[in-house]
């Protein structure tokens, strides 16, 4: 009995290893997708924040894509014009650490969302960290 007991558990984690490698789009896109996340009124990069701007340069290299967006979002926390400055700020820090780690700078496009594009739904004036966040997408 203990013996099918395993082979039934192998079969199981054999399944699901099986399923991990047949990835469908959406495995793909998130594969081709990296987030940095931002404190609240700062454009400045963490030490977490770069390495997964490396990530994102690496990935870049080895697949040979031929465009990076950043999709920059913004929280409803904070005055319309200063959004619209740390926006640019935030594109420009990522942009600058990208090429810094390989990736040509003409390669690199930006988009700049706030509201309604949030995470989490928040009131006007909520600061929420995770509506302050750059998509890195690699196309």
């Amino acid at each position: 009995m203990k013996t099918i007991n395993y082979m039934v558990a192998a079969a199981a984690i054999f399944g699901l290893a099986a399923c991990s490698v047949f990835s469908g789009p959406q495995d793909s896109a998130k594969r081709n997708t990296f987030v940095v996340f931002f404190d609240f009124d700062h454009a400045n990069l963490s030490e977490n924040a770069a390495r997964t701007i490396q990530q994102a340069a690496d990935s870049a290299t080895l697949s040979g894509v031929t465009n990076i967006n950043l999709l920059v979002h913004t929280d409803a926390a904070g005055r319309d014009s200063g959004t619209r400055t740390l926006s640019d700020r935030r594109t420009a820090a990522i942009t600058a650490e990208l090429v810094k780690d390989g990736v040509p700078a003409a390669k690199i496009t930006s988009s700049i969302f706030r509201e309604p594009d949030q995470l989490a739904a928040t009131d006007d004036g909520v600061h929420e960290p995770q509506n302050r966040r750059t998509e890195i997408i690699l196309k």
